[in-house]
């Protein structure tokens, strides 16, 4: 039902832009799945330049997400640790399991991703590219021993409404500008430092 809801809407937010507004390339409705893949990074500044390198030894954690519903695959899984950062990189799939999510970077000025559901207490959010385009990011974790549904979401905006947003609004929930291509909800536990799997 709820995926009937959407189309309903992404249906109704295409027949009600405005001739100013871009057409999403890619929306959701043509995607045909995603995953989002969190690598454990070292920062470090070198001659005033920081940079993140991955962390020897860690596994690199995924989340599947189906390509009808969008919905995280069972059982997916990640446990982010309190005191560590992650490069969160997004890949999207076409219809053809082609990766498209170099369309969102090939047009900066139309696309920005933000990160909802934690605020700057619990984690830290930096873009991983110059125009907060959001496809690789950094993520910081403050606070650990809870868990927190996170919203990924892709918007495409006009390259004015793109101008009135900063890399701080990437967990403003009250952003509404443009139309969304991808959204994404899954639920992160955030585990304590001293927390290992057996």
């Amino acid at each position: 039902m709820k995926k009937y809801a959407f189309i309903l809407f992404a249906l109704l937010s295409l027949t009600s832009c405005t001739k100013d507004e871009p057409t999403p390339e890619i929306d959701q409705e043509e995607l045909g799945g995603a995953k989002l893949i969190f690598t454990a990074v070292e920062k470090q500044e070198i001659d005033g330049k920081v940079s993140y390198l991955p962390v020897e030894g860690e596994e690199v954690q995924e989340i599947k997400f189906d390509d009808k519903t969008f919905l995280p695959e069972a059982g997916a899984h990640v446990d982010l640790e309190e005191g560590h950062t992650y490069k969160m990189d997004l890949i999207a799939y076409d219809f053809l399991k082609r990766e498209v999510q170099q369309t969102f970077l090939n047009k900066p000025e139309n696309h920005q991703a933000f990160l909802l559901g934690a605020d700057e207490k619990i984690l830290s959010f930096e873009y991983g590219d110059e125009h907060n385009v959001g496809i690789s990011n950094y993520i910081t974790i403050h606070e650990g021993d809870k868990k927190v549904q996170l919203q990924y979401i892709m918007r495409h905006l006009t390259a004015a409404a793109k101008q009135t947003l900063k890399a701080s609004d990437w967990n403003n929930p009250d952003i509404s500008v443009g139309s969304v291509d991808l959204k994404l909800v899954f639920e992160v536990p955030l585990v304590k430092e001293d927390h290992h799997h057996h």
